[in-house]
């Protein structure tokens, strides 16, 4: 029987270091190899080291996915030492802090470009090492299904139809980036540095408000007041953006309260940030997540559709939420689940055939959806 190989991109940390762990346990003592990459030599080699404390054996390879030619090497790679890969994990992913300094369209384009854009090219780089039987799981987030919902109908159908292509997302893609760079040419802070600046602005007027509402009312009362305003704010910036993004100025649709529960992604409740500081934690990490789990759908259609490729054969393709873990990207302090906690989810579809179950769909702690429409 041929070695298996098992591929997780930004696996030296985190929980892609956490699901390959995971992978080499449940694989020990058969004919497999797990591969994880790593943008830096040094991580990649320290990462291997502390498998190697556990008794657990991996290889590494360096990858830059926001790279053409660090792609075709590590491609190049892959195929030179085993010819065929049986599971790709795409968990490389970024997310600007709240005090980056880059302008919003800046960030719209790069965090983008790595967490959607970069995740397609080096899986559509690796089409001739699939085979028969093959798995491709994206590592996205529940922000991601949130994010859906928050969205106008006709934008999350453009996502989501069972019709749509590849080339249908991407374009959603693009009208995000473009209307960033709109809104900051419309007048919205060029950068989250400057929200916060504003936010200590606004902090300053809201302690003297309260100097003066303490003779009158109850502190609790106060904050329930601040807390109305900020939701009525988030909601009316969310309300632009989907306009920016439909391009045309239809009859408003009702936002959810919920989005503003998505803040707690980033923040803890009651810190205070202005709204658009949230507004634009959310949206950048939440836009190309939603995109990936309709990436996933479509290619698991176009996979479907093609049943007399060798390659196309039975091969699962599928979207997670591992939750919100412990990691450098979403913080130590706030999310309660650790990283070995998040690859208890990502490591099982990694070495799952169950293509029906999984297959075009969208798989979380709670469950499995299929958050296409028709």
């Amino acid at each position: 029987m041929a070695q298996r190989v098992f591929i997780v991109t930004g696996g030296n940390k985190g929980i892609g270091f956490e699901t390959a762990k995971k992978l080499c346990r449940d694989l020990k003592g058969e004919n497999a190899v797990v591969v994880i990459t790593s943008r830096d030599k040094e991580n990649g080699v320290q990462a291997l080291a502390k498998l190697a404390a556990e008794g657990l054996k991996a290889e590494m390879e360096l990858l830059d996915i926001t790279k053409k030619e660090s792609r075709e090497s590590f491609v190049a790679a892959i195929k030179s030492k085993y010819g065929h890969v049986d599971s790709l994990v795409n968990n490389a992913g970024f997310a600007f802090k709240k005090t980056a300094t880059e302008p919003v369209a800046v960030q719209a384009k790069f965090t983008c470009g790595i967490n959607y854009y970069a995740t397609r090219d080096i899986t559509l780089d690796m089409v001739g090492l699939f085979k028969s039987g093959s798995r491709i799981v994206n590592v996205a987030s529940l922000a991601g299904e949130m994010a859906l919902q928050e969205m106008s109908a006709e934008l999350r159908h453009r996502l989501m139809s069972r019709s749509a292509k590849q080339e249908d997302i991407d374009k959603v893609v693009d009208e995000f980036i473009i209307a960033c760079e709109k809104g900051q040419q419309e007048g919205w802070p060029s950068s989250t540095y400057g929200l916060s600046k504003l936010q200590q602005q606004q902090q300053l007027q809201q302690q003297q408000q309260q100097q003066q509402l303490q003779q009158q009312q109850q502190q609790q009362q106060l904050q329930r007041q601040q807390q109305q305003l900020q939701r009525q704010q988030l909601q009316r910036q969310l309300l632009l953006l989907q306009l920016a993004a439909r391009r045309q100025k239809p009859a408003p649709e009702p936002i959810p309260l919920a989005s503003v529960l998505l803040c707690n992604i980033f923040v803890n409740e009651g810190s205070g940030l202005h709204p658009l500081l949230l507004l634009l934690l959310l949206l950048l990490l939440l836009l190309p997540q939603a995109a990936l789990i309709g990436l996933t759908a479509a290619w698991a259609r176009k996979v479907d559709n093609c049943p007399s490729m060798e390659a196309c054969r039975d091969m699962v393709i599928t979207c997670c939420c591992p939750g919100w873990c412990k990691t450098d990207l979403a913080g130590w302090e706030a999310p309660p689940l650790t990283a070995a906690d998040g690859a208890n989810v990502v490591a099982p579809l990694a070495l799952s055939s169950n293509k029906q179950q999984h297959h075009g769909k969208f798989v979380r702690s709670k469950g499995i959806v299929d958050l296409s429409e028709d």
